[in-house]
């Protein structure tokens, strides 16, 4: 009886740690970006960064022309339920710990955290606020390159 308890016990352990965790898979690669959030009086800012890649170590690059300026982790919070915000649905919440910034004007990376909201399969919006009409001017738009 004791034999059959401990291997009841140890299958119960290994299918718990192989339970995968919950992770937005589609965010992993590398996007290209084409449009930054405005300024205060709603102008565009010049885009000063080309792309970013999110790799599947929970670690992300940020590049301009082909030389990386910053780096670190990121980490998911899900959103049970989804918020559907206007034609919207978000799912995720997108968490950066930056590691390293060597960007000279350091204004794309005072935002922490975005709501993460795929336009399609090749298309990514890193939003730092959502109203209820839909994702703010404190969008990042990206394709996947």
């Amino acid at each position: 009886m004791k034999k059959f308890l401990v291997i009841f016990l140890l299958i119960s352990l290994s299918l718990t740690a192989c339970k995968k965790q919950d992770k937005c898979y589609e965010l992993y690669g590398t996007w290209k970006v084409y449009a930054v959030p405005t300024d205060m009086l709603g102008n565009p800012r010049a885009i000063d960064f080309d792309y970013v890649t999110f790799f599947n170590s929970d670690q992300y690059t940020v590049y301009h022309t082909d030389t990386i300026i910053q780096g670190g982790t990121f980490s998911f919070l899900r959103i049970s339920p989804p918020d559907i915000i206007g034609n919207v649905t978000v799912n995720y919440c997108l968490k950066l710990n930056e590691s390293f910034n060597i960007h000279p004007h350091r204004n794309l990376y005072y935002y922490s955290q975005f709501f993460i909201i795929f336009n399609g399969n090749d298309s990514l919006t890193l939003s730092n606020g959502i109203s209820y009409s839909g994702p703010d001017n404190d969008c990042f738009r990206f394709v996947r390159k």
